[in-house]
This record gives structure tokens, sequence and C-alpha cells, in this order.
């Protein structure tokens, strides 16, 4: 389990490791179900699907960052 200093050191390290998706747009800690998340933000983009579906194109970056269990919380 992670107090709140190394959960933000670790979270930080992701980002600054991996600032930017291949196709070139940034990436950002997400809070989902399950934990904390790098992704590439034009997922969060509701016209992406339909480019994703067009383009062939899913490889977008989608990184566990930390783990429910990590912060102790329920999955």
């Amino acid at each position: 389990m992670f107090d709140n200093a190394t959960a933000l050191e670790r979270i930080e390290h992701a980002q600054s490791e991996l600032p930017c998706c291949w196709c070139g747009a940034p990436t950002a800690a997400i809070a989902r179900q399950g934990g904390i998340w790098l992704e590439c933000r034009s997922l969060d983009d509701p016209t992406s699907h339909l480019r994703r579906l067009l383009t062939l194109d899913f490889g977008h970056l989608r990184r566990p960052i930390l783990q429910s269990s990590e912060l102790g919380l329920a999955a």
C-alpha cells in the first residue's frame, strides 16, 4: 500500500516518462475502476472512436500506473 506522496511520485514519473502517445497526443493519468492509468488523451475525444475505426488505429497508449490494491482500495 502506498501513501499519498509515493502514489503521486509514481504518477508523475509515468507522465514524465511518456508525456505523449505515439500518435502525438498528450497522455494523462486517469482514475478508472481498478486503479489509475496513463492514457492517450485522444481516447477521451468522442469523435476518436469513429476515427480509430476508419483508420484501424487501435494502438493508443493505455498503461496501468497504480492498481486499486496498491492504493488500499477495493477493486
